[in-house]
């Protein structure tokens, strides 16, 4: 059997949260929509990258689209098969193939477990191997993500933020999964580490053939590792196309104002780089979504028309979407539909 070109679909996904309570009787707050009917396509072996500001839902989808936290619509697809409704143990099952590397290297290890215990843990859970093969799993996983043999005795609070990482890493690794969620993973670390962490996740993925869907709101770093990029905006796909193309060739008014932030180091760069844009105005809360375009507010290039219409993500070239209803008038005008696709039809 021919395996899928895609090896993580995701088609009107939504994820919210419940609203908290007030006070004392039943009622709560309106729900927050993390994740607000998001499609989106990550093919096997390439790095997927998930672009926005804090709040913007990127780490939500991440997790949903893993099942760590459960979707509350819309369909998930892995390799082929619907995991939208996993439990029990298929979800367990599942997990196997599917890891996550977190933001913070501190938070996501036990304290009071050794680098040994944190690694073979997954092994214990899904390898039925005795306790001698796990030992030389253990040192084997440390040498792939560059730690010495005796790190496996240590403790997280003896370990830099990159010796963490790789820790994590080694975890992650552990269950051999073909799709690995990372949390900006080297956000919280200064610039010559995450040059070596880069590295090495770029090495482990020819290594391994592995897939990733990375989470970030550094672009500097997005367009030197990944394939494929997703601009989110309000726990939406607001823009996504070839990485290449999309720093070339934004199109949607939210993707130019992030780009036009980076900071840049050559006269090539200064060429492509957007004219600066200062976003203002106030961002809707996701508890009380505006039923038209959520950036209407802080958007430069607005009409009249978009605070009364929702556009939808329509395809303007081969391989990138928008979501802006400028380029949704520009498809009636030349008179084509919008595409029949999931993209244009759910979001």
């Amino acid at each position: 059997m021919t395996p899928c070109k895609n090896l993580l679909s995701v088609e009107s996904l939504y994820k919210a949260f419940l609203g908290k309570k007030k006070g004392l009787s039943r009622a709560r707050t309106p729900a927050i929509k993390a994740v607000n009917g998001v499609d989106l396509e990550v093919k096997r072996r390439e790095t997927h990258a998930l672009v926005g500001e804090s709040g913007s839902g990127k780490t939500t989808l991440g997790k949903t689209a893993i099942h760590i936290y459960a979707a509350t619509g819309g369909t998930i697809v892995f390799d082929g098969r619907d995991i939208t409704q996993l439990a029990g143990r298929r979800l367990k099952a599942f997990r196997r193939e599917a890891q996550m590397m977190f933001q913070d290297p501190t938070s996501s290890l036990n304290p009071r477990k050794s680098v040994s215990a944190t690694i073979s843990l997954p092994l214990r859970i899904y390898g039925n191997i005795s306790s001698g093969q796990r030992k030389l799993r253990v040192e084997e996983l440390l040498a792939t993500v560059g730690l010495p043999r005796p790190f496996q005795y240590r403790y997280p609070h003896s370990l830099s933020g990159g010796q963490k990482q790789r820790v994590g890493l080694a975890r992650a690794l552990a269950t051999q999964p073909s799709l690995i969620v990372l949390d900006e993973p080297t956000s919280a670390l200064d610039v010559s580490v995450q040059a070596k962490i880069l590295s090495l996740l770029a090495n482990l993925q020819q290594e391994h053939d592995l897939t990733y869907l990375y989470i970030t709101h550094d672009l500097a770093i997005v367009r030197n590792i990944a394939t494929t990029t997703s601009v989110m905006y309000l726990g939406r796909v607001v823009e996504q196309a070839e990485t290449e193309d999309l720093f070339s060739n934004p199109r949607h008014p939210y993707t130019k104002a992030l780009l036009s932030a980076i900071p840049i180091i050559s006269e090539e760069e200064k060429r492509h780089k957007p004219a600066e844009v200062t976003l203002e105005g106030d961002i809707p809360s996701p508890s009380n979504m505006p039923v038209y375009c959520g950036f209407f507010s802080r958007c430069q290039e607005k009409m009249a028309e978009c605070q009364q219409v929702d556009p939808a993500l329509v395809q303007v070239e081969n391989d990138h979407w928008v979501r802006c209803l400028r380029f949704a008038h520009r498809r009636e005008a030349e008179r084509t539909p919008y595409p029949l696709t999931t993209k244009g039809q759910r979001s």
